[in-house]
């Protein structure tokens, strides 16, 4: 036998032990890097679904959380410059023929088509004269639905407002309000993408104002809470504060930065 081409036993196990390690490592090293592999994967699925969905929403704005607040006031989309026009024909009426602590119910509807603008809404409120003393107010509920169609934005809505109305003599030039309402509704934007979205609006509505002689809106706060849900499934909220002027004018401010105003009328 060549000596050159001996080795011992003690060396062939030991070499072969070698190579069993060596397999179990590289065995491991494959499997660990088809987990990160799988993991790199995953994470950048993960990314690109994100980034896709945030380049989706990127329209959705403090000015698209400030275009649902100004439909719910303005007099053509039917809001409550339109609502408070048409009920407080019914709180002189009401003062004067319901007894106190009777209530009446009232059903009515409203449509506008003018300048590219179209909107239609069904009110129905639920009166009650409270007597206490010598003072008299009236507390109702409206519920209501419809439907708006505007240059930037249009939508369905629908939703309930409870009030209670103060300074009803003939002694004030305004009615006052204050109350509380629940809206929500289904819009379509016109503009960014054309994305349609989901909105709930909550509001304290605080000593508003209603001029007598021209049933305009002509003071009061608003205080919101603004809820979007859009297409891609992201939920914004907004905290928002509306003042409406005498001159019928709201100043919307969203989350205490951004400032719109629009007319109500």
């Amino acid at each position: 036998m060549n000596s050159k081409d001996y080795t011992p036993p003690a060396i062939k196990r030991l070499n072969s032990k070698f190579l069993a390690l060596d397999l179990q490592w590289f065995n491991h090293l494959t499997y660990n890097v088809m987990k990160l592999k799988s993991l790199f994967l995953f994470v950048l699925a993960l990314g690109l679904s994100t980034l896709s969905s945030c380049i989706k929403d990127r329209w959705i704005s403090d000015e698209t959380a400030a275009d649902v607040v100004a439909k719910s006031l303005e007099q053509n989309a039917g809001g409550l410059a339109r609502e408070v026009d048409l009920q407080t024909t019914y709180i002189a009426l009401s003062v004067a023929a319901i007894p106190c602590g009777d209530s009446a119910t009232v059903n009515r509807t409203f449509s506008y088509n003018a300048n590219n603008q179209s909107a239609s809404a069904d009110y129905v409120w639920n009166i009650k004269k409270i007597c206490e003393g010598s003072e008299v107010y009236l507390t109702w509920r409206v519920d209501f639905n419809g439907t708006y169609d505007f240059p930037r934005v249009k939508g369905t809505w629908q939703g309930q407002r409870n009030w209670t109305a103060v300074q009803l003599g003939s002694e004030f030039t305004a009615w006052k309000l204050n109350g509380t309402c629940s809206r929500s509704g289904t819009h379509e934007s016109k503009v960014r993408r054309r994305q349609t979205f989901d909105s709930t609006v909550e509001t304290v509505f605080t000593d508003v104002l209603v001029d007598k002689t021209t049933r305009r809106l002509i003071g009061g706060t608003a205080t919101s809470l603004v809820t979007i849900n859009s297409e891609s499934g992201n939920t914004y909220t907004y905290n928002v504060v509306t003042t409406i002027s005498e001159s019928g004018v709201a100043t919307v401010v969203i989350n205490g930065t951004s400032t719109f105003t629009f007319n109500l009328y």
